[in-house]
């Protein structure tokens, strides 16, 4: 993710997508215009799944913590990021083997929106576990 942000070029906003998502076209193309340009994507959760819940407060990202059981929003697998939150991301990537807690630092650092695809239900699902594969076979058939 670091090598690939540090490609970007500069002006430009980058959608960052995990590699377990799957979306139709027009869900992405919609995501891809929405005018918000520091986006991390959540979605509702039961409380016995698990994943990296997120914190908001007054609609700005706290933070996000793997394998907390607290909150009832998962992050869902996108962010959209301007050219200079992606480049202070890329710095704080630099030395760690995931990007949770370089990510909680861009929330410290500037704020970072959330925007909920809960309702995407239909079009959208961030795999995450065995349960939600077997799901997306079945909703994406």
């Amino acid at each position: 993710l670091s090598m690939g942000l540090d490609h970007v070029t500069p002006g430009h906003e980058v959608l960052i997508m995990d590699g377990d998502l799957i979306a139709k076209d027009e869900i992405i193309r919609y995501l891809s215009a929405f005018n918000d340009d520091r986006l991390v994507s959540r979605e509702a959760i039961a409380p016995a799944e698990k994943g990296g819940r997120i914190r908001t407060v007054n609609g700005q990202i706290d933070f996000i913590r793997e394998e907390e059981t607290a909150g009832a929003y998962v992050y869902s697998g996108l962010m959209k990021l301007n050219s200079t939150t992606q480049t202070t991301f890329s710095d704080l990537l630099q030395t760690e083997l995931t990007f949770v807690e370089p990510l909680n630092q861009l929330a410290d650092k500037t704020s970072l929106r959330n925007y909920d695809t809960s309702y995407l239900d239909a079009g959208w699902i961030n795999i995450n576990n065995p349960d939600r594969l077997e799901r997306a076979r079945k909703q994406f058939a």
